[in-house]
């Protein structure tokens, strides 16, 4: 017959199975890429003919992919049509990045950087200017 400590390491050893499981996935979703909604505000969007997006990881220092791009988009619109709110929708990690956006006025371009840290929020909405 089994001593009562063993019988209690037997059903006990499922649970810490799980909960080093569980551990495990929260030290790593963190770094999976998931859906991030993003809404970048434009300012007089009647005069807006262009908008261009790209998205580069700003880590810790010495971080090897510092600079990289990951991700860019881009949307057109014709004279007098563009909407108030571009939304979009990017597929990174949670963590710090470097956006960069340049909007179009007919000839005139203007070049706008933001530190966007993707994490717990569902949507982000970045103001232009």
């Amino acid at each position: 017959m089994a001593s009562l400590a063993e019988q209690l390491r037997g059903r006990a050893m499922p649970l810490l199975l799980v909960a080093a499981a569980a551990a495990a996935a929260a030290m790593f979703v963190p770094h999976l890429p998931h859906e991030h909604h993003i809404d970048l505000r434009l300012e007089d969007a009647r005069s807006v003919t262009g908008v261009d997006v790209a998205w580069a990881p700003r880590g810790d220092i010495g971080d090897a992919q510092d600079g990289e791009l990951v991700q860019a988009g881009e949307w057109r619109f014709a004279a007098g049509t563009a909407p108030r709110s571009v939304g979009t929708s990017v597929r990174l990690p949670d963590g710090r990045y470097g956006l960069d956006v340049t909007v179009e006025r007919d000839e005139e371009r203007q070049t706008f950087h933001r530190m966007i840290t993707l994490g717990d929020a569902e949507s982000i909405t970045v103001p232009l200017r």
